[in-house]
């Protein structure tokens, strides 16, 4: 019997804050993404990552929105969707 794993996180606008505004080479050189990577190619775990349209005031004046976000590692997500869904 093949065993199946999922994991879902919510509310992961601040890491395409991070991503827009550090630009790593990958989005797997990002500290958060480097350990889904991990656990998924260790464990074959899938992973849901849920996102608010913007950050909330109630933690600063850090304004960001999806409509910021770079499409710079748009064949990575591509790349990753058997296994990493928004």
């Amino acid at each position: 019997m093949k065993k199946i794993s999922s994991f879902v996180i919510d509310d992961v606008i601040w890491l395409f804050r991070d991503l827009t505004r550090e630009r790593p080479q990958s989005m797997f050189d990002n500290p958060f993404m480097s350990c889904l990577k991990k656990a998924h190619d260790k464990f074959g775990l899938k992973i849901q990552l849920n996102i608010f349209f913007r950050t909330d005031s109630y933690y600063g004046n850090d304004e960001f929105t999806l409509a910021e976000v770079t499409d710079a590692y748009k064949a990575e997500w591509e790349d990753a969707s058997d296994w990493l869904r928004l």
